[in-house]
């Protein structure tokens, strides 16, 4: 395990990112061409199927580049859903474009290579402040450090299936229903960006996976909500700022459209029409600006308890609290007055009321098989939205 999570460490900069392959080998390796510049190019996956026809021509085309280029020191490769189903013979989570026959010439091409394949197309690597995957980390790692993630992600990669049958499935590897899974949400491979990918404070994410006509962004402002655009490639160029918020996220699949540069200072997002800069967020910044977040997988003190973070989706659903609000108003002046702080506080409510735990379960459905860690959120959210309205106060 330790040489595997070597695997999932930071990568050089400046870095060139380039999105869902899919067969455009030719496409891909004229992006490469005009960044001599970068030191590293990271792909971010779906290398095989097209959408279109099953060609397998194609199909073997692609799978001597990817055999070559896996092989390029400069060059980090990660694993997308189209991949995995070719990997490990569709035992998940059948991908369009797939068949038993493609998947036959795919076995022929790899060969021996398989085993090698499937070890260096990686879940996740980190470059600067960016972590990169091809779907993205959902909201069921709110609260981890990056380097946490990088850790989920390795032992995700380590528990990939090899073999047929309905082997219990890690949280990072599921297909969500959204995609016509089972699991509540996607994982590394398969978080819909459109549906299910929500960002992280303090984490920055650059994904493909999820098709578009350009290149989305999704990010979180100062009160915590979600902001987001997208550039078409003929939109105009700029600059975007960082300033004020706590998480910038990026989507690149549009079809070799748009592709990113990583720089120390910046990300670069490129068209064959032009560049638009973006400021590189820093989590310093976020904590000059948000001191409340200095705990919350950022930059814990020793010894302290994290704060609650509590995930956009969270919100909603919980504003009609005031049916709670004399049970918490009980426990909160009796934590008052034995002097528990308001983390102390969190933590009772959680423990002593249970009606409002399971309202929060039932009503935000991707919680339900994580009660243990939704509880705090809700009953967090709870006491915001309580003291917001004026219905408590401490």
């Amino acid at each position: 395990m330790k040489k595997q999570l070597e695997n999932f460490k930071s990568v050089s900069l400046p870095a060139l990112v380039i999105p869902d392959v899919h067969e455009g080998i030719e496409r891909a390796e004229q992006i490469v061409s005009k960044h001599s510049e970068c030191t590293s190019v990271v792909f971010l996956g779906d290398y095989l199927d097209t959408h279109k026809s099953g060609d397998s021509v194609n199909l073997h085309l692609t799978l001597r580049w990817l055999l070559r280029s896996v092989r390029d020191p400069r060059r980090i490769h990660l694993m997308g859903n189209h991949d995995r189903a070719y990997l490990f013979c569709a035992n998940s989570t059948y991908c369009s474009g797939w068949s038993e026959e493609r998947q036959n010439v795919f076995l022929e091409t790899v060969g021996e290579g398989l085993n090698e394949l499937r070890a260096r197309l990686l879940l996740a690597v980190q470059a600067g402040p960016w972590m990169l995957s091809h779907a993205g980390f959902s909201d069921l790692c709110r609260d981890a450090t990056p380097a946490q993630l990088l850790q989920w992600a390795a032992h995700a990669h380590a528990a990939l299936p090899r073999t047929g049958g309905h082997a219990p499935v890690h949280p990072l590897n599921g297909c969500g229903r959204v995609r016509g899974g089972d699991e509540d949400i996607g994982g590394l491979t398969w978080l819909d960006w459109s549906y299910e990918f929500k960002p992280l404070v303090g984490i920055h994410q650059i994904v493909g996976h999820t098709k578009s006509s350009g290149a989305r962004y999704r990010n979180m402002n100062a009160k915590g909500l979600p902001i987001g655009g997208e550039l078409l490639p003929k939109s105009p160029t700029g600059k975007l700022t960082a300033r004020g918020l706590r998480s910038m996220n990026w989507c690149l699949d549009a079809e070799l459209k748009f592709w990113a540069v990583i720089h120390e200072d910046r990300l670069e997002i490129h068209s064959d029409h032009g560049v638009t800069v973006c400021e590189a967020p820093s989590n310093d910044a976020v904590l000059r600006e948000f001191p409340e977040l200095v705990a919350c997988g950022l930059k814990a003190e020793a010894g302290a308890e994290p704060p609650l973070y509590i995930p956009p989706a969270a919100v909603s659903p919980l504003l009609g609290v005031e049916d709670y609000k004399d049970e918490i108003a009980k426990i909160t002046a009796r934590s008052v007055a034995d002097g528990v702080s308001l983390d102390g506080l969190e933590k009772r409510l959680a423990a002593e009321t249970p009606p409002l735990v399971r309202a929060f379960l039932e009503r935000v459905p991707a919680h339900r098989k994580h009660a243990e860690g939704a509880a705090p959120y809700a009953v967090a959210q709870a006491l915001r939205a309580l003291r917001r309205k004026g219905l408590i106060t401490f």
